[in-house]
């Protein structure tokens, strides 16, 4: 059966990777070799002694790769430490129970001191001699992807000895290491007998690490990581860099929020999408922000992204409600290097945690093996890979239960109103979605269509109060862009509905009107036939002083080349920013958060040569696809099937890339039910379309969001129907599967999340792990209790003895399962 299952399972995995470096035959005679050492051992006489043995070798390995771990960093070295010791005393209980089985009691001694001197071997050989990391990193990696095959393979084979645990009878699974009877009187432990299968198919694989640099490497990585990080500038094909297997690197921080300290981790990592065939399609890049000492089961969790189509999150990530944040003025150039970066005292930590997501292309979010951009680049291509991400991450983290938010910046609220129906219809309900400086509609923009032009008005004319372009200016701007909303949406829409058959008075009336609204000639309007193009406006207005005004945000100016041009040469609002945003989060990425991937950190995916957008969209409920997408449908099919779904819009009056007019008649044209409009709120804001550059906008938006995250998680629980309530500790329940194998304990499993999680202690602090140790020692002497009951008490101590080798092992399982997780 061992055969059997090892066969199946890896050889083909060996043939395939493995011929083209060693050659068929080599693969077979491994795999050959490994089977008759198998049987050899099976059969040998002194099956006692070739256990000890088998023992004493295992616990070198361990030395060695502690040894090796130091050489990473004395921090790695002191984390595998405490792991190796949790698992070497399970080893040495193994020790006494083989000795005690096969009646050597005073060898036993001898044997158990030889194997507590077996690690301290392993360590000083593992110091002594210079190890090629790079070389190391196959079979390390191979060993760590068939280690559940190598703990199934032991769980499956025959045992003879199996006691009652967790309520079941003779014959049921326990947690107790299987073992199988060599000869008489002697067992071995089942597992042993698998390291010269396992190992000889390790040596079948591929030696690709021999190609691997020589030079020492950086500390505090993993052997596989640095192995990929060295591939990755070698190669230069970022599409194929990173690996399927999930990234992480989590830190500690702190930050200070209205006079209170807030503790937090940093997770900097990867999570893997996958086709619906299970094969990975991407790796996705996100840095998450979790409040320590907050209930996983309550505590908000918001995902965060930018638009483009093809940003990175770097802009929200780096300017608005992240911990750390760049320091902006308003509205000036931020000056070169070094730039001013710290602790963000609005970040949103105080209400929700945090997670900043890189689409596919962009930041370090790439495809996987052959996969493409194309299959990410497009309205439902990137909303289905969105989706799949944030599954995948409350998942890996266990926040099912948390009330959960979207936020997205600009082509990021088109996404967030595809993927709010889009996750609703694969069984997350949402609480929140956050738009911020939207566009939901892209027909209006068609040429031909005048509701542009509509849209547009209200910002011109916001833009033209912030220069002083207006004959009389009113104090008032919000009062003012009231008026003009209603000229836009009336006489304005009228004029413009009549195209060719409008007359001159009424063209003459209306040209008149708008000059005095947007700071421009009424001659320079009639000669645009009342439609202004937005380049022409930011060209126009400071024409005279040889300026141009921004896209994003109309407050920033800029000089061009050719003051009689049409467009401007550059938005000025762009430019002023980009360097320091950049360069903040590629410093701060790899020093602050220990995040190296070997990559280069995109600020988006235009520049690739095959990045080309795919428009075409199918809404909800239609049969055939647009090719200009209207999200709005979307938006509200998500607040018709989940009517507690609550909707923020922020805009700011000066941002004329997503004009907030425009945003108002989108959301109007949602065709809501009357009971269902009030689930949609606005807020305005004297900034641009980043309005979290203007300082005082950031701090006005954040006092905005904390009210609409307690109105919104406070309606949810008050319409939540009679029942149980929601615990503190929900949302955190898991088991290795050794743990799984005790059937009374499976009605407890509620969900594929981190077995650290089952402690509730969320991110365990280090100097916690040293209460390991101390449970292990206590769960050995149940153990060799339950040994000494063995020989003096009948019927009772084979019970002992395998319940505390069964506590040991789930001791070790737990241990391991926080250090590594």
């Amino acid at each position: 059966m061992v055969i059997g299952l090892a066969l199946l399972d890896l050889l083909p995995e060996a043939l395939e990777s493995g011929q083209s470096v060693h050659g068929a035959h080599i693969v077979f005679g491994a795999t050959v070799a490994g089977a008759v050492l198998y049987i050899l051992l099976r059969r040998l006489p002194a099956a006692g002694a070739a256990g000890r043995i088998s023992l004493i070798r295992h616990s070198v390995i361990y030395g060695l790769g502690l040894g090796i771990a130091f050489q990473l960093s004395s921090a790695t070295g002191w984390l595998v430490a405490i792991a190796v010791l949790a698992h070497d005393m399970a080893d040495g209980a193994n020790m006494v129970g083989l000795s005690a089985r096969s009646g050597e009691t005073e060898r036993g001694h001898w044997w158990l001191m030889v194997n507590a001197a077996a690690p301290l071997v392993g360590v000083a050989t593992g110091q002594a001699i210079p190890v090629d990391l790079g070389r190391v990193s196959l079979p390390l990696g191979a060993i760590r992807r068939w280690r559940p095959l190598y703990r199934s393979v032991g769980a499956a084979a025959p045992q003879p000895e199996r006691t009652v645990l967790c309520g079941k009878r003779a014959g049921e699974p326990v947690l107790s290491r299987p073992v199988l009877n060599l000869s008489k009187g002697t067992d071995i432990p089942m597992r042993f007998l698998t390291i010269p299968l396992v190992t000889a198919l390790t040596i079948a694989a591929p030696a690709t690490a021999q190609d691997a640099p020589k030079e020492a490497q950086p500390g505090g990585k993993s052997p596989v990581a640095v192995y990929d990080e060295k591939v990755a500038k070698a190669v230069g094909d970022a599409w194929v860099m990173p690996p399927a297997t999930e990234q992480e690197s989590v830190t500690a921080h702190s930050v200070v929020v209205d006079g209170r300290t807030l503790k937090y981790h940093a997770t900097a990592g990867t999570v893997t999408i996958k086709d619906d065939s299970a094969k990975p399609t991407a790796s996705v890049f996100y840095v998450a922000y979790t409040l320590d000492g907050a209930a996983p089961g309550t505590r908000p969790v918001t995902f965060f992204y930018n638009g483009g189509p093809g940003s990175s999150s770097v802009w929200l990530h780096m300017g608005s409600f992240a911990p750390m944040r760049v320091k902006t003025a308003n509205p000036e150039y931020i000056r070169p290097a070094p730039y001013g970066f710290g602790p963000n005292p609005d970040t949103l930590l105080d209400k929700t945690d945090l997670v900043f997501i890189d689409m596919v292309g962009a930041g370090y979010s790439r495809p996987l093996g052959d996969a493409t951009g194309k299959q990410f680049w497009g309205v439902d291509e990137d909303a289905d890979a969105f989706a799949k991400t944030i599954l995948r991450w409350t998942t890996k983290n266990g926040r099912w239960t948390s009330p959960k938010f979207l936020f997205g910046e600009s082509y990021g609220t088109t996404r967030s109103a595809a993927l709010a129906y889009q996750l609703q219809d694969r069984g997350m309900a949402l609480n929140g979605v956050v738009l911020l400086s939207s566009i939901l509609n892209y027909g209006i923009e068609q040429q031909g269509y005048d509701q542009s032009y509509i849209s547009y008005l209200p910002s011109y004319a916001a833009t033209a109060w912030y220069h002083d372009r207006l004959a009389n200016k009113p104090a008032d701007l919000p009062a003012f862009l009231t008026e003009v909303r209603a000229f836009a949406a009336g006489p304005y829409a009228q004029a413009l509905s009549k195209g060719q058959n409008l007359s001159d008075a009424e063209e003459d009336a209306i040209a008149t009107r708008m000059a005095a609204y947007t700071g421009l000639s009424a001659t320079f309007i009639k000669r645009a036939k009342l439609r202004v193009d937005l380049g022409r406006f930011q060209k126009e207005l400071l024409r005279d002083q040889a300026l141009t005004v921004g896209r994003f945000d109309s407050r920033y100016t800029g000089v061009d080349a050719d003051s009689a041009g049409e467009n401007p040469d550059f938005d000025a609002s762009d430019t002023a920013i980009s360097g320091a945003f950049v360069t903040t989060f590629s410093d701060y990425v790899q020093r602050d958060l220990n995040y190296k991937p070997g990559l280069d950190y995109r600020i988006g995916a235009y520049g690739l040569k095959d990045f080309d957008w795919n428009w075409k969209h199918k809404a909800p409920g239609s049969g055939y696809p647009m090719n200009n997408p209207d999200v709005a449908v979307d938006l509200a099919a998500a607040i018709r099937t989940n009517p507690y779904l609550k909707v923020l819009s922020l805009n700011g009056w000066y941002d004329m890339a997503t004009p907030f007019f425009a945003t108002e008649y989108d959301i109007s044209h949602m065709l809501l039910d009357k009971k269902l409009r009030g689930n949609v709120s606005f807020k305005y804001y004297p900034s641009g379309h980043m309005i979290y550059l203007n300082p005082e906008a950031l701090h006005q938006l954040h006092t905005d969001l904390a009210h609409f995250y307690d109105e919104t998680v406070a309606a949810s629980a008050q319409n939540r129907p009679a029942g149980r309530p929601v615990r503190a500790e929900d949302g955190a329940v898991t088991f290795d599967d050794p743990l799984r194998r005790c059937r009374s304990s499976r009605a407890a499993i509620a969900g594929a999340v981190r077995t650290r999680d089952l402690l509730g202690w969320g991110a365990l602090p280090l100097g916690m792990s040293a209460l390991y140790p101390v449970l292990a020692i206590g769960f050995l002497l149940i153990a060799s209790f339950g040994m000494w009951a063995r020989q003096h008490v009948d019927g009772v101590g084979g019970d002992m003895h395998e319940a505390g080798i069964a506590l040991t092992e789930t001791c070790r399982l737990l241990f391991a399962a926080i250090a590594i997780d």
